[in-house]
Formats: C-alpha cells, sequence, structure tokens
C-alpha cells in the first residue's frame, strides 16, 4: 500500500516518461491560482526510488504549481518500486482528469500495449475510453507523421487526420492538409473528395505518372479544380494545359508532385 507523506518539492523527479508533453503548461496559472486559494486538495502520486529521489507518476502538474507558488513541500501518495501498476495510475489520473492532448493519449496508449501487453479492447474496458477513439489515436500515431503533428498542434481534429491519411498520393495530401488546416475543411467534406478522387482514378494516374517519370507539366492535373469549385474561389486562374484552377491550389499541387518526384528519385539511387 502506498505510504502517504510531505515530501521537498526539491526531492522530486519528473516522469521519465511524462504523459503530458504538449499541455504540461497548459492554464497553468489558473491552477497555481487555485492552490494559492484554496491548498493542495489532491496529493500526487510518486514512486521512492530511494536516496531521497521520488518520480513523479501522477500530479507533475500539481508539483509545478507548487513550484511556481514557491511552496517547500508537497504532499505525495509513495509507493516503493514494483509496488503498483504505475502506468495504469499515470493513465487513470490523466484520462480523467484535465484534458490532455490527443497525441499524448495516443502515446500513452501505445506504452500501455508495449509495457503492460495491453490491447485495444483492454485499455477501453479499464479506462472507459471509447474503442473508436483508441483506434483513431493509434492509427493517426501510426500515420503520416506530419499530420499526427499538426493534431498535436491542436490545428487539426482526429477525424480530420483520419481523413487526411486515407489519401494515397503526396499532391492530394497536401492539398488536404491545406484545406483542413486552412480552409477548416471538416473530415466528411475530405473524405467525399477522397471518394470522388479514387472513383475517377486520378490519385492512381498520379502515381503512376510520376513512376513513370512525368515532370508536373505533363500530369493531368484536371481533378483540382474540383477543390476550387468546393471553395468557390473569387479569384484569378491559372490555365495549366488545358484545366483551369485556382493558382493557389496549382502551386501546391505542383509542390506534391516534385515532392513525389524527388522521393522517387532519391529512392532509386
Amino acid at each position: 500500500m502506498p505510504e502517504y507523506r510531505e515530501l521537498s518539492l526539491e526531492s522530486l523527479e519528473a516522469p521519465k516518461d511524462p504523459w503530458r508533453i504538449h499541455t504540461l503548461m497548459q492554464n497553468i496559472e489558473s491552477l497555481c491560482q487555485d492552490i494559492a486559494q484554496n491548498g493542495q486538495l489532491q496529493p500526487i502520486c510518486v514512486v521512492d526510488r530511494h536516496n531521497g529521489v521520488y518520480e513523479v507518476v501522477a500530479g507533475h502538474r500539481r508539483a509545478v504549481a507548487m513550484t511556481k507558488l514557491g511552496r517547500p513541500t508537497i504532499k505525495a501518495m509513495v509507493y516503493r518500486p514494483g509496488e503498483a501498476d504505475l502506468d495504469a495510475i499515470m493513465a487513470s489520473e490523466n484520462l480523467h482528469r484535465n484534458k490532455t492532448n490527443d497525441m499524448e493519449d495516443a502515446v500513452a496508449f501505445r506504452r500501455l500495449m508495449t509495457t503492460q501487453g495491453m490491447d485495444e479492447v483492454g485499455i477501453s474496458s479499464r479506462f472507459n475510453i471509447p474503442l473508436s477513439r483508441i483506434n483513431n489515436l493509434l492509427s493517426v500515431l501510426d500515420g503520416d507523421p506530419r499530420v499526427s503533428n499538426l493534431v498535436a498542434e491542436e490545428r487539426i481534429s482526429v477525424a480530420q487526420a483520419v481523413a487526411i491519411n486515407e489519401f494515397e498520393s503526396e499532391a492530394y495530401t497536401l492539398i488536404a492538409m491545406e484545406q483542413a488546416t486552412k480552409h477548416k475543411r471538416s473530415a466528411n467534406d475530405l473524405r467525399r473528395w477522397r471518394l470522388s478522387l479514387k472513383a475517377s482514378g486520378a490519385e492512381a494516374q498520379i502515381d503512376a505518372a510520376v513512376a513513370a517519370g512525368s515532370t508536373p507539366a505533363m500530369i493531368d492535373i484536371s481533378e483540382a479544380q474540383q477543390i476550387c469549385d468546393i471553395d468557390n474561389h473569387a479569384v484569378p486562374v491559372r490555365l495549366s494545359k488545358r484545366y483551369i484552377i485556382c493558382a493557389e491550389h496549382y502551386n501546391l499541387f505542383i509542390r506534391g508532385l516534385e515532392a513525389l518526384q524527388r522521393e522517387a528519385q532519391n529512392g532509386g539511387n
């Protein structure tokens, strides 16, 4: 059983595998104000690493707030090494207290699967998290890192990220990322557009053209017109061969094709 103690803040060590990476300092001033007014209502959880060092397992934000307030000590529940499932304690603390970042949760779910041998169903049952959320977060974590970074930065939602990762070509992935971030295109909008592209074979045509060594100017980019139609852009248009699209999407599309060609060239060396 853990032992309740009052520990020196100087004896605390940050978690080796912290749950909160992006949100540790989020609204920290508000937490400081709450503790200043009401005191520390909930002890943190630590594990005794001996030699006077205690690693924080749960309550890292409270420890940071107490330090910022200049408090010398903090209330803690102290566990011995191996006494408890520390990853599970950290998960329970963070999933059911202040909101964490989606990608922080995804990394933690993956860690539970690796260190605790849990699967998606087990995590869902243990922490009362919808299975669909766990599956979606893990798929984003395992997908395009540029897309997961946008989720971590809270520029797009998990649903948008899942939809973007369904695109198969670099060019359309870039356009979809821009549509989600700049034009706030919903996951359903992105998915409908991709289904249209897939039905026309446009994505496969682009990849085949690049593989054949085509230059961007030679590739049929008529499908990009659909985005301009969806956005109803009242902007000057640019003529590329016989296809008319807005200059913004033409340039983005060409950058995507050039990126694909660079990847193909590098892979061939």
